[in-house]
């Protein structure tokens, strides 16, 4: 017999199917059916989305082929996600993210029963697959399914931060999207170590560098707080910059470059995380390379009358053979040769001598050109340009201005004047209130560099777009491939500069050595009162620089004594939130909005429990955990005495689970007492892979201690072989009364 829950869902199934699957298609190519298991949802605009409807969880791999019958979900489960997807598509259409709210509910329909599913159940999901990306997705799911009265409204999604696991676990994604996805900050740090080398190399011209440019921006964005689009922008050249100080006591070595400030901050040193130095440097030193030649360009459109060495500085060319520093280069083709923009392709230019329809035209080196050469434009500017810089149907007046026949000198001065037309603010570059020569700025590339194929994609082009807004949507998911996708990870990775910002603010704030003002002062903030809106520090991460604190002020037989009262007491105070103190440690469950509904037959009932807390060298916790487990060695002695265990079903049961977590909770007592852990350790039992995890609360240094679990089956099979009834024998007794039988003249075997 159906429940209601069932009854709504197939309510709703007939529902849709009494819409045509317009515009879907199955694997074949076929119009869709309620029989498929692979959908294909195209719009009008051409767009495609492509949907498997297998389990995804004993199928992880993309199949469009047949699917076994052992990777298939239920008729009713997959019409239910059939239902789900055509109504997204009814509310939002085909927007990029609805595949993760899909992918999410293929996990939910693969894991869970939706018609026979507890509380507990989705707290223990939660707890099981904490930190998976699809966990923060079914959200979308949950909600239409409640709204269609197919699972229960009392039902409620456990928050990220209640199902976490506590104190040094490894930093998840908050439910507040400030704070970037880990995977995402993994990702940068794999993909800056495989594209950004410690030597420009060869060729560095003819390459686009937007990759380069979006890992850079985001390697400086973690590395030290800051604006990102408003302050990297307007760098100068730099280099990083370090010295030894002494801090408490200690030489320490603090690194920083020169950096204009923000929010009424003067320009100021921004310090960068010592872990960054490397990287940081690495960054800086490729684009002091990489970005020169577009800084001497700048330097020439100034003034072209410069003297070769004015233009060049330091840098060092290719080749000078030929070319005198003392005196202005010739022309900006001639520089565009030295700086090595012609490298590896024809560098022969045809000119033309006085009339443009003469046959047999001379030609000249690149090189060799003067400002008295005459070219035609329409023929020769992809040549010069590295790409023809207007098209005649979208450049119309520019196009006109520049086709025909032009001497260099011409050329060049009204190229100059275009580009001082597209870049207004030349020679400088301007963002809010603040600037930087372009000449000098850190990020600057040529069009071939920077720009866009087919928009301002050429050799003499500067700004061809706007660098802030290429490093944003290199990392934010958007309707074109972010870098994540580009270097094959994950779909649904992705960041902003903003969330780069609130993490790098966060780390400072999580380092025992930084004051508000100097936070305040790094992340060019004049109100200290600032940093608490870029603080995203966790419970667990607060408890750790609260617990550091408090370590330093206790001996060592003070903190073997109280060390759990006063874990509970700075938990809450740290955090604003409550916890509970319990007979062996605390417990971290926010009891008000989750009632507590672990159930444990030990006397110290919370042991055990993935919410419980427990801390190394507590010695109250330990006596009681002792004298639990005397108590529970005694019932297993009991049990295997019982002579009914054998018939017993509950006994049985009772006695796998019971012997499985007595020999769990010994070995958290071995733990607790374990010489080389630090007093106030933190120990939490993982359920999900059935080890301790271990938190050294000052290092935030992590260690999982596999548990060893005992074969309790095959202990209890050997309990019921021994007590099994033996057979029968002959005995004096039953002689009696077999004899007694016969005297009445009852015959047959007794």
């Amino acid at each position: 017999m159906l429940n209601r829950y069932q009854r709504a869902a197939q309510t709703l199934i007939d529902e849709k199917k009494q819409i045509p699957l317009l515009l879907i298609v199955n694997r074949k190519g076929d119009p869709a059916s309620w029989d498929d298991h692979y959908w294909k949802i195209n719009n009008l605009e051409g767009a495609s989305l492509n949907i498997p409807l297998h389990n995804l969880v004993k199928c992880p791999t993309h199949r469009k082929i047949f699917v076994p019958t052992e990777y298939q979900y239920s008729d009713i489960n997959r019409h239910i996600l059939m239902s789900f997807i055509l109504s997204l598509r009814a509310k939002h259409g085909l927007k990029p993210k609805l595949s993760g709210d899909i992918v999410a509910a293929r996990h939910i329909v693969a894991r869970i029963n939706l018609f026979s599913f507890s509380q507990q159940t989705l707290n223990d999901l939660h707890d099981e697959h904490q930190g998976e990306s699809w966990l923060k997705r079914y959200g979308t799911f949950f909600q239409w399914l409640q709204e269609n009265n197919i699972i229960p409204k009392t039902l409620k999604i456990p928050s990220i931060a209640a199902t976490a696991s506590s104190w040094g676990d490894e930093i998840k994604a908050k439910n507040d999207k400030r704070m970037p996805d880990e995977r995402a900050l993994w990702a940068l740090g794999a993909i800056r170590n495989e594209i950004i080398p410690t030597k420009v190399p060869k060729g560095i011209f003819q390459r686009n560098l937007k990759d380069e440019l979006i890992i850079s921006s985001a390697t400086l964005g973690l590395a030290s707080p800051q604006r990102s689009a408003k302050e990297q922008f307007v760098l100068p050249k730099s280099e990083l910059q370090s010295k030894m100080v002494k801090l408490d006591g200690k030489e320490q070595q603090v690194h920083w470059i020169n950096w204009q400030g923000s929010k009424g901050f003067d320009a100021n040193r921004k310090h960068f995380f010592r872990g960054a130095a490397l990287p940081v440097t690495e960054v800086l030193n490729y684009w002091n390379e990489a970005g020169e030649p577009a800084r001497i360009l700048c330097r020439f459109f100034e003034k072209p009358s410069s003297k070769l060495c004015d233009l060049l500085g330091d840098y060092e060319p290719p080749s000078l053979k030929g070319f005198d520093l003392n005196k202005p280069i010739d022309n900006m083709f001639v520089l565009g040769h030295l700086l090595g923009f012609y490298e590896g392709q024809e560098q022969t230019i045809t000119i033309t001598p006085d009339s443009t329809m003469a046959r047999n035209r001379p030609t000249k080196q690149i090189q060799d050109l003067t400002l008295t050469d005459r070219v035609i434009y329409r023929s020769q500017c992809s040549a010069l340009f590295g790409s023809n810089p207007f098209h005649a149907a979208t450049h119309h007046t520019l196009y006109k201005k520049f086709t025909g026949l032009n001497t260099i000198k011409e050329l060049q001065e009204k190229w100059i004047d275009y580009i001082k037309q597209s870049v207004p603010s030349f020679p400088m570059r301007i963002i809010g209130k603040k600037k930087v020569k372009l000449s000098n700025a850190l990020f600057i590339g040529t069009g071939k560099q920077l720009g866009t194929e087919g928009v301002r994609f050429g050799y003499y082009y500067l700004e061809p777009v706007d660098l802030a807004s290429m490093a944003a949507r290199g990392i934010k998911d958007s309707s074109s491939k972010t870098i994540f996708q580009r270097y094959n990870f994950a779909n649904d990775i992705d960041l902003t500069p903003y969330q780069l910002r609130h993490w790098s603010n966060t780390m400072m704030q999580n380092s025992m050595d930084t004051s508000d003002s100097v936070i305040a002062m790094v992340s060019g903030r004049k109100d200290i009162k600032q940093n608490a809106e870029y603080d995203n520090r966790t419970d667990d991460m607060k408890m750790q620089r609260v617990h550091k604190l408090f370590q330093k002020e206790q001996t060592t037989e003070e903190m073997k004594k109280i060390v759990r009262i006063v874990g509970h007491e700075e938990y809450q105070n740290a955090t604003g939130k409550a916890s509970t103190i319990t007979s062996t440690g605390i417990c971290t469950q926010q009891v008000a909005v989750n009632p507590c509904s672990y159930l444990n037959d030990f006397e110290t009932h919370c042991s055990l429990c993935t919410s419980s807390c427990h801390f190394a060298h507590d010695e109250k916790a330990i006596q009681l955990l002792k004298d639990d487990l005397r108590v529970q060695q005694a019932r297993l002695r009991a049990i295997k005495a019982d002579e009914y265990l054998h018939t017993n079903k509950i006994n049985q049961t009772w006695f796998i689970r019971h012997h499985r977590n007595t020999f769990l909770l010994e070995q958290l007592i071995t733990l607790m007492k374990r010489d080389d852990l630090k007093i106030g350790t933190a120990i939490k039992f993982v359920n999900k892979n059935n080890s301790f995890r271990l938190t050294d609360l000052e290092k935030r240094l992590t260690e999982e201690v596999k548990v060893l679990l005992p074969d309790s089956e095959k202990a209890l099979k050997q309990l019921i072989a021994e007590k099994q009834p033996k057979p029968k024998t002959d005995n004096h007794d039953d002689n009696k009364l077999t004899n007694l039988f016969t005297e009445f003249g009852i015959q047959g075997d007794f």
